[in-house]
């Protein structure tokens, strides 16, 4: 089957071939973007519903005229500012697509660490079945998991109905409705049990640098603002967690690089007999926090 807006060289009614969509694109990107290349293959290949693998190797392919008003529309988006995966409602994480939209924070590499390291513990506790995430937005973290370690159940909290709207649909992307419960709560509020597995990739930015932050122009301050001082839901999420942590256990919060003494000295007092480590991201970055209970 060709893909959507396909049509042989030649045919009369085609304004132009792949290649020089590209190139249009990734000059009008340019101002409003770090890999203006990159965003204009990635929003052809959606819109035309194939790989990009597939548009780099059929760049004299021709776009038929039924797609054209829907390229622009994604291209103006760009431009004016709207988030590449916002503008094409899906983003990769860990491998696997995603469906986003303004409702819930873009998921980002970084957030990867967190899940590798859930992976890791799981694999060398396969008693341990329960876990729980803080925040889930898209619900990235435990599908991500779960994905990979089908025997573990979750339970996802997140204040927005329109986040957990959004979670479901992925959850059922990846028909893990049997795997992964959600729950619309303010962190773990009213959350009862235990978990030898707590994740969140909390709000973390102080207010003071969120306010000038490119991301506070289009992504939800609910799931980015940390208060004053940053620590305002990491704080509570930690807290809670003691009470809900079992015995072998594992909490992963992701941090604001500039966080590692203070949220270290939380974890500390909360967890004196824990082992408490702040792990770096790829780029070196303080960046998840991980406390482990024997």
């Amino acid at each position: 089957m060709k893909p959507a807006g396909w049509l042989p060289a030649g045919w009369e009614t085609v304004k132009t071939d792949i290649a020089a969509w590209l190139n249009d694109l990734k000059l009008r990107f340019f101002s409003v973007s770090d890999t203006p290349g990159l965003d204009a293959e990635v929003l052809l290949a959606h819109t035309l519903k194939v790989d990009r693998a597939w548009l780099l190797a059929h760049l004299d392919e021709v776009v038929a005229p039924d797609v054209l008003a829907d390229i622009e529309s994604r291209a103006s988006d760009l431009e004016s500012g709207i988030p590449l995966p916002y503008v094409i409602g899906e983003w990769e994480f860990f491998g696997n697509q995603f469906f986003v939209n303004p409702a819930v924070l873009i998921p980002r590499p970084e957030t990867e660490l967190l899940v590798e390291q859930a992976i890791q513990w799981l694999s060398a506790h396969p008693e341990q079945k329960n876990a729980l995430d803080a925040g889930t937005g898209t619900g990235c973290i435990p599908i991500s998991i779960s994905l990979k370690n089908p025997g573990c159940t979750w339970l996802a909290t997140d204040i927005s109905s329109s986040a957990l709207d959004l979670a479901a649909q992925n959850i059922h992307r990846y028909q893990l409705e049997t795997s992964i419960t959600l729950l619309q709560t303010d962190v773990l509020d009213g959350v009862a049990g235990k978990y030898p597995l707590i994740c969140s990739n909390p709000p973390y930015i102080p207010t003071s640098i969120y306010q000038i932050l490119p991301v506070a122009r289009h992504e939800p301050r609910q799931a980015l603002d940390g208060g004053t001082n940053g620590l305002t839901v990491i704080t509570k999420f930690l807290q809670q967690s003691a009470r809900l942590i079992a015995s072998p256990g594992l909490i992963l919060c992701e941090v604001e690089e500039t966080l590692e003494p203070q949220v270290e000295g939380i974890a500390g007092s909360l967890f004196p007999q824990a082992s408490i480590l702040v792990l770096p991201d790829l780029a070196g970055k303080p960046r998840l926090l991980k406390i482990e209970l024997e």
